[in-house]
């Protein structure tokens, strides 16, 4: 599934899912992220964007859409080594935020990956399954999403994406 493809589906979904009220909020967040491989050798650091839409909170969840992108610092040429790893993703995710007083800093989203790579071990682009969490702090103007952990299953290789980043919210 090619990354014009993915946005495609983020905006239908944004436009029509029926859980989606558009008196909520869309918003937008920029941040590090860092890739490593579950079942390949590798590592990779780089940027990562979201961009999401955020439904008006119910009295028990907070419903959306995202679209993250992360884009890895290390080139497809500059693998050499074992722990060296070149990584591009757009994944496009359902998130949930319960909101219980207890719970309302965390966020669990599900969703689908494409994903392109290169380790020492392989040199695959693929789409799949993600699943994450991530603990998210702050107000509804600006959020710190201290750390965002996704699990990515891609052309039967498996990775860990973890980001920390700052998402401000658009009323």
């Amino acid at each position: 599934m090619k990354g014009s493809h993915i946005l495609s589906l983020f905006l239908f979904l944004a436009a029509f899912c029926p859980t989606v009220a558009w008196a909520g909020s869309f918003n937008v967040g920029a941040g590090l992220a860092f890739v490593d491989g579950a079942n390949l050798d590798g590592f990779d650091g780089g940027w990562d964007l979201q961009f999401g839409y955020e439904a008006k909170e119910t009295t028990h969840w907070g419903l959306g859409v995202q679209l993250h992108l992360l884009k890895g610092w290390t080139s497809k040429s500059d693998v050499e080594a074992e722990s060296d790893m070149s990584f591009r993703s757009t994944a496009v995710y359902f998130t949930a935020r319960p909101m219980a007083h207890w719970a309302r800093w965390l966020q669990l989203k599900a969703g689908i990956a494409k994903a392109d790579y290169v380790t020492a071990e392989a040199d695959n682009d693929g789409t799949g399954t993600a699943l994450g969490v991530g603990v998210v702090l702050g107000s509804e103007k600006v959020q710190w999403h201290l750390l965002d952990y996704q699990r990515y299953a891609i052309s039967g290789d498996q990775f860990n994406v973890y980001s920390i980043s700052l998402a401000v919210f658009f009323h």
